[in-house]
């Protein structure tokens, strides 16, 4: 008998840092479980450059290692969602085949994906910074980041707005 909810939490370019490991804790919480790739030892967030170009060399956004991830993981589960942050969003976006829905936060990069749709539910989060448009996308006036609680950008309130309208998505999907 399959289990009944995943949620795969694809993190930053920052790796699984602290930010990414308080959402874990939070949606084990709520009763989730949950699977975090570890792409490589934490950035901290003045390393943006390195932490993306080790990213790009080590992962980018075709995103094999993801399909195959979920491939493997639905076997098991009857639910299996993406969650992803920044990068880990863009990869949420391109890699929804095999899921119930995705949340993609701030992930500026689906710019260059828009012709890539998924097809399944998805909440979309972004700052208003983003220069690109995506109809039924939530729009934040905060900067990229802006829910990482130890991150230069983050705001306390549109953060809590955010996390309501995802525990919505998912409450609403189950």
């Amino acid at each position: 008998m399959k289990k009944q909810k995943l949620l795969i939490i694809l993190p930053e370019i920052y790796g699984r840092n602290k930010f990414i490991e308080d959402e874990i804790s939070y949606y084990e919480s709520r009763g989730f479980m949950v699977v975090c790739p570890d792409y490589y030892d934490a950035f901290d967030y003045e390393d943006e450059a390195e932490a993306y170009n080790l990213f790009m060399e080590k992962l980018g956004f075709s995103g094999g290692w993801l399909r195959v991830m979920i491939s493997v993981l639905s076997q098991g589960y009857e639910n299996v969602f993406v969650l992803g942050y920044s990068v880990g969003a863009t990869l949420a976006w391109r890699q929804a085949r095999g899921t119930k829905g995705i949340i993609s936060v701030y992930g500026s990069r689906i710019r260059d994906y828009l012709d890539e749709k998924p097809e399944v539910p998805s909440l979309i989060i972004l700052s208003k910074d983003e220069e690109f448009e995506l109809e039924g996308a939530y729009y934040y006036d905060a900067g990229h980041g802006f829910m990482d609680s130890y991150g230069p950008s983050y705001d306390s309130k549109l953060a809590k707005e955010a996390r309501a309208l995802i525990d919505e998505f998912l409450d609403r999907s189950f």
